[in-house]
């Protein structure tokens, strides 16, 4: 993915439809090379991205629309015969243009056969039975579709695999994540502060994306369990007031340590941008203390946060979660 090849668009289809300009050669010898390659060594799926390529499909039709690109190209000229599915179709890339009745035929017509992500998925269902119903032909590649879905279900060995539910080892798994979120660990500045000093008094706040405390909660519960320093916490958002703020910075005046974690993830359509408020929260309360970061789940807000030690756990999961009180606490997997 994305075929034909987004690497050189200046646009993010979650919010826009982006253009490849380049002619057909260019495309041929470089975005299409990497597709080209994984044809050759029988790659299964190839997804199709939303962005127009005016010299491969002169009506600038989404590729992942395109009966030109999916088809002519894909197909017939590249001779790919594994499955073909679509972007997610409910990004704004295609929405802003197209209704839903209009996405689902265009991307059915084009030769996708799987449609990913409708906005929604039963009217799709059915508006793709009432375009096929009355027309042998796209019977037939519905048809079609259906055995390339069976033949990579069989492929993956769906068919083939008895029960075991008994003999999985969840622990297993567990001790896999946890070593892989431990070693995953990026530190950066001061790695003297960790672990933490047990005769430090904790000062923690969790600074939120979104309304949900379940994850953050969590992490502080275990940390304190984890260690023996008082550790006290509390959570803050966008709406923190000057008063409710200045209030915590009292509470915290004999914190020898401020551990602050970010609850933040990425999304291709959304600000990375820590909002002002938590920003002005943030400097506020570690004013003149040492102070340790973790950014749970977007490690480029490092680019902005001044602490004495940054620590990326790169997730919020619990693996990752349990990774960072094992290195602030210093305590050993002893498994």
């Amino acid at each position: 993915k994305h075929f034909p090849g987004h690497g050189d668009t200046n646009k993010d289809s979650h919010t826009e439809l982006p253009i490849l300009k380049h002619d057909k050669n260019r495309i041929l010898n470089m975005e299409l090379q990497p597709f080209i390659h994984a044809i050759n060594y029988d790659v299964k799926f190839i997804m199709v991205g939303h962005l127009t390529v005016p010299s491969l499909d002169e009506s600038n039709t989404p590729a992942s629309l395109s009966k030109k690109i999916i088809t002519d190209l894909l197909r017939n000229e590249l001779k790919f015969n594994g499955l073909v599915l679509t972007d997610a179709l409910d990004m704004k890339s295609l929405t802003n243009k197209y209704s839903q009745e209009e996405i689902i035929q265009k991307a059915f017509n084009a030769g996708n056969d799987i449609l990913l992500l409708p906005e929604n998925p039963l009217s799709a269902i059915e508006i793709l039975e009432k375009h096929i119903e009355c027309n042998p032909e796209l019977k037939e590649q519905l048809l079609t579709s259906v055995n390339r879905i069976l033949e990579a279900k069989v492929w993956c060995g769906l068919f083939e695999r008895e029960s075991k539910e008994n003999e999985i080892s969840f622990f297993e798994h567990e001790k896999i994540a946890l070593v892989a979120a431990y070693d995953a660990l990026e530190l950066s500045g001061d790695e003297h502060l960790i672990p933490i000093n047990e005769k430090f008094r904790i000062g923690g706040f969790a600074f939120l994306q979104t309304d949900d405390i379940d994850t953050p909660t969590s992490f502080f519960r275990i940390l304190g369990q984890a260690v023996e320093n008082d550790c006290d916490f509390g959570f803050i958002d966008k709406n923190i007031q000057e008063k409710d703020l200045q209030g915590l910075k009292f509470g915290i005046q004999k914190a020898d340590i401020m551990l602050f974690a970010f609850f933040f993830k990425p999304s291709a359509y959304q600000s990375m941008k820590v909002p002002d408020e938590i920003m002005y929260a943030y400097k506020t309360l570690s004013e003149g203390k040492k102070k340790i970061a973790v950014l749970f789940g977007n490690p480029y807000l490092k680019d902005s946060i001044e602490a004495d030690l940054i620590i990326s756990p790169f997730s919020d999961s619990l693996p990752s979660i349990a990774a960072t009180i094992l290195k602030l606490s210093g305590r050993k997997m002893d498994f």
